[in-house]
């Protein structure tokens, strides 16, 4: 099974898909100025304490304070006093008081970053975590032994910092997880001294960016390949590898073909449909997926199935599974977050409906993101939850329409012709006595359409003595208008 990893480099965005047979099966990208700050590492200044919101709120030196719960650990206030060991912020915190925070979630919807206090720094194959003595291993490396062989080496680490096996890690040798540690300490203790001397509110650690994400993250024995179409960070990138898992520099090449990779490779038509609310499925069922400001739902439907003969139990059986295997997909492309409802086709059978919820599970299994699925409801919906640390994939590549204001939809030409009808007249009443000229400004559509409607016009110009001017006004969506009564005249 061919797997590979592609990153497209240019001066306003870098992207990075994950093929497996061609089809993309994770989608990254980042643009220039808009780099994300999850897992920043700042000293800043507690300014606000606010008990009834169990929070507390920080300056960073963004332009909104983050907030951070008080029942985070109090262990990195910066002070001599002992008092903080064991406690947690809302137990100890003053305002004024300099700490270490790390962003968990990115600023969005007019809300500040959210801040932890439970630092902790990714490497390729470890998590060291400073303030803590936990040695524990991810719940996602589920073989007994290997999670016995791995707990033992990074318990017998000689350190006082605490450690998570990442599921990077599985088959990887004693010597590579010792040499993981060994940079993540050197790191965080380079970080440190750096933030003990920085005037607060500062930033002390930058998370890497896309690309480098990526390549600590996702690139390692599975994968056949890493192609980038750009040299700089084509050498960038090596020098990473070198540094840290010099055994898969050989897989790293650099494309120089004229052809722009993405175009060559099939990539930027599957690209476009990620961002389509409709999702076709391999046997004629399709997905439909909206997202909101509260939640994701995700409407599973038998369309032109192909099994059309089959009963009806075993036709949803089967568009059911494809449509939880695609939905796992689905959210990580789109990097979906937050509550999530999917409405499959209804099931008699409860083994069915615990099959589809195990074609899920397997699925959601290949995400790095957390994920829960919390209950099935009376209705038959699946309710679940996925990890959410910034605005969604869309979120970050589309702006809401000017039209529709982001429903999605605008008023049909008649509900605009009847509600500029309707305010023409309240306005024309105030004042019956004098010759008026009534100026409408409107898209081409709604222009047509009123003109069309020759006896309403002809009832305004007989009841309140007016004439009508139609300017036709491209730049307005179409279900805006501008009035305008100008031209009073005495009899």
């Amino acid at each position: 099974m061919a797997k590979e990893i592609l990153a497209s480099v240019d001066e306003q965005e870098k992207r990075i898909v994950i093929l497996e047979n061609g089809r993309i099966e994770d989608y990254f990208f980042e643009r220039e100025g808009d780099k994300p700050i999850v897992n920043n590492i700042y000293k800043g200044i507690v300014e606000d304490i606010t008990p009834a919101l169990g929070a507390v709120f920080v300056n960073i030196g963004l332009n909104r304070k983050g907030f951070l719960y008080m029942d985070e650990p109090a262990e990195t206030i910066f002070t001599a006093d002992a008092r903080v060991r064991g406690r947690t912020i809302g137990e100890v915190v003053q305002k004024g008081d300099v700490l270490l925070v790390q962003v968990s979630k990115e600023p969005f919807a007019g809300k500040g970053a959210r801040l932890t206090t439970n630092i902790s720094l990714p490497g390729k194959y470890l998590v060291l975590v400073p303030f803590s003595k936990l040695r524990g291993v991810s719940k996602k490396i589920v073989n007994d032994s290997e999670r016995t062989r791995l707990k033992e080496i990074v318990s017998s680490f000689k350190s006082n910092y605490g450690f998570i096996v990442r599921t990077a890690a599985v088959g990887v040798s004693r010597k590579e997880l010792e040499k993981d540690a060994s940079y993540l300490i050197s790191q965080w203790r380079s970080l440190y001294r750096r933030a003990v001397r920085a005037n607060p509110p500062a930033l002390v650690f930058e998370e890497h960016d896309i690309l480098l994400r990526v390549v600590r993250d996702y690139f390692d024995e599975r994968i056949d390949r890493l192609v980038v179409d750009d040299r700089k960070e084509f050498t960038r990138i090596r020098s990473f590898i070198r540094s840290t898992f010099p055994r898969l520099l050989d897989r790293v090449e650099l494309y120089r073909a004229d052809v722009p990779l993405f175009e060559l490779r099939g990539v930027e038509h599957q690209i476009e449909e990620i961002y389509s609310p409709v999702v076709h499925l391999p046997g004629g069922g399709y997905l439909i997926i909206e997202e909101t400001s509260a939640l994701t739902v995700i409407d599973v439907n038998s369309g032109k199935f192909k099994a059309i003969r089959r009963p009806q139990e075993e036709m949803a059986l089967m568009v059911n599974c494809e449509a939880a295997q695609e939905i796992g997909r689905q959210l990580r492309l789109r990097d979906i977050g937050g509550i999530i409802v999917i409405d499959f086709i209804d099931m008699k059978f409860d083994a069915h409906k615990s099959e589809v919820l195990s074609v899920l599970k397997a699925a959601l299994a290949a995400d790095k993101a957390r994920s829960e699925i919390v209950s099935v409801s009376p209705l038959g919906l699946v309710e679940m939850t996925r990890e959410r640390t910034e605005r969604t994939s869309e979120a970050r590549a589309f702006t809401p329409c000017p039209c529709c204001s982001g429903r999605g939809k605008v008023k049909s030409v008649k509900s605009v012709a009847i509600d500029l009808f309707r305010k023409l007249r309240y306005s024309l009443r105030q004042d019956r006595r004098r010759k008026k000229k009534v100026i409408i400004k409107a898209h081409e559509t709604v222009v047509r359409y009123l003109k069309s409607q020759k006896d309403t016009l002809a009832d305004l110009r007989r009841r309140f003595n007016t004439e009508t001017q139609f300017v036709v006004d491209n730049n307005l969506g179409p279900d805006k208008y501008h009035l305008e009564v100008v031209g009073f005249v005495r009899k």
